[in-house]
């Protein structure tokens, strides 16, 4: 046949390229590669992945919800030069912001000691 393979309506080159540069800017901010996360037999297959990528998915999960309850509500803390140039919006956290390019955040310093609540103990 000389017709073009259908390629699925979900699936496009601008989301290929997107989630790339997603991945390599996760990569970069914990100084490892994509097997760090991924089984690199099925990219897609959680569960042939290791248990890094879960953790991963909670960090995501929590730089969305600094960024989102707690950033974007301080806005008019900010002063104007320093919202962003094109929405105005207040500063962001990202992977980068506690990693450094290492993937113990902070260096693998431990935080317990002064803060018990990172630990689930009630504060006293």
């Amino acid at each position: 046949s000389t017709a073009a393979l259908r390629r699925p309506d979900w699936l496009s080159i601008k989301d290929a390229e997107w989630t790339y540069a997603l991945m390599m800017n996760f990569s970069q901010a914990l100084g490892v590669n994509c097997d760090y996360c991924h089984n690199t037999r099925s990219f897609a297959d959680w569960s042939q992945s290791p248990p890094q990528r879960v953790t991963a998915w909670h960090g995501i999960r929590m730089v969305r919800d600094l960024n989102v309850n707690y950033l974007v509500p301080l806005k008019d803390v900010f002063p104007a030069h320093r919202l962003g140039p094109a929405r105005g919006d207040p500063p962001k956290v990202n992977c980068a912001t506690c990693h450094n390019g290492v993937f113990k955040p902070l260096f693998g310093v431990s935080m317990a000691q002064d803060f018990p609540e990172l630990r689930g103990e009630q504060a006293r």
